[in-house]
């Protein structure tokens, strides 16, 4: 609508047929327009939140699996160390038991070495057990053969005597 006259001025007919009939129409339409930039702008803020809130959650998403990299790493150090601890513990485990088999293995020899000494020493105890007896009958055999042997030289004395005499 054309609010100014040839001259350049405006024409206040003009004007106030445009402020009854169209100004009404398009203030609605204005204010229909700014409502629906104040919801692109809230639309576009709530979109660039989420692009921060996303890039803010990238990093810390970047950053836990640096810290679960981390921990891999020490684990897998701390697997591997155990292992090599469980090794070593069952090397030395086996080595005792080779030491104590050969341990075991020895005492035995000693101790049939020391049955076997023992038998010996029985046998001969047993041995001169039996040569003591047989000395000791021979000691009374002896005694009583010295008895009547002096009982003979006294029964000579006395003869010797009584013929000398």
């Amino acid at each position: 609508m054309e609010l100014f006259d040839a001259t350049g001025a405006v024409d206040f007919n003009q004007f106030v047929t445009y402020i009854a009939k169209t100004f009404p129409n398009e203030l609605k339409t204005m204010i229909q327009t700014r409502d629906e930039l104040a919801q692109r702008q809230g639309a576009l803020s709530a979109v660039a939140d989420a692009l921060a809130d996303r890039q803010a959650a990238a990093k810390e998403l970047a950053d836990a699996k640096a810290q679960a990299a981390e921990l891999i790493a020490a684990a897998v150090a701390r697997d591997a160390e155990s292992n090599a601890l469980a090794a070593l513990t069952a090397e030395s485990k086996d080595s005792i038991d080779a030491y104590v088999q050969v341990s075991l293995t020895d005492l035995d020899a000693r101790e049939a070495a020391a049955d076997a000494r023992d038998a010996a020493l029985n046998a001969r105890e047993a041995n001169l057990n039996a040569k003591d007896a047989s000395v000791q009958e021979r000691k009374l055999l002896l005694d009583a053969s010295e008895q009547n042997l002096a009982v003979r030289l006294k029964s000579f004395q006395d003869k010797v005597a009584a013929l000398s005499a």
